[in-house]
């Protein structure tokens, strides 16, 4: 395998400049100051500090994500129960009204079964024959054929 060159790698540093005219020149190596030494550490300081923030805000955005699933499931649980109760209700309502309708028809019966009945002033005019009457007093056909027997027997 033949390795093939490249015009930044470290080994062609000293390539002649003029053999790549499109190429920019390599950089000059600087001396810090100590003032601009600062300033890096100072940037470098500003970095970090910025990158313990978004560490923070990262942990604080999943943290939100948790407690919005939280949230979603206690919602979607809440339903669950929520529509389970209301069939329950819902069933119970039905029954009720089914039992409410049975009580109206037995009601109705009765009412039909009362309608045959004798009223009050029916009933004390029946009284007043009965007092009238006296039916106690009657004899009855057993009763009438034992007088006459016996009557016929002392007769003869």
């Amino acid at each position: 395998m033949t390795a093939v060159r490249q015009p930044d790698s470290p080994e062609n540093a000293m390539v002649e400049p003029s053999l790549f005219p499109n190429r920019p020149p390599p950089p000059t190596p600087r001396r810090e100051t100590p003032a601009a030494h600062a300033a890096a550490m100072g940037m470098q300081e500003r970095l970090n500090e910025l990158g313990s923030r978004i560490a923070v805000l990262e942990e604080r955005a999943a943290n939100l994500r948790k407690n919005g699933r939280l949230t979603e499931q206690s919602l979607i649980s809440y339903d669950q129960e929520t529509r389970a109760g209301l069939k329950a209700l819902n069933e119970r309502l039905t029954e009720l009204a089914r039992k409410v309708e049975e009580v109206h028809e037995k009601i109705d019966a009765i009412s039909a079964e009362l309608s045959g009945v004798a009223k009050r002033h029916e009933i004390t005019v029946l009284e007043r024959y009965l007092d009238l009457w006296q039916p106690l007093s009657f004899v009855t056909r057993d009763e009438a054929k034992l007088l006459l027997q016996d009557a016929l027997a002392k007769r003869k």
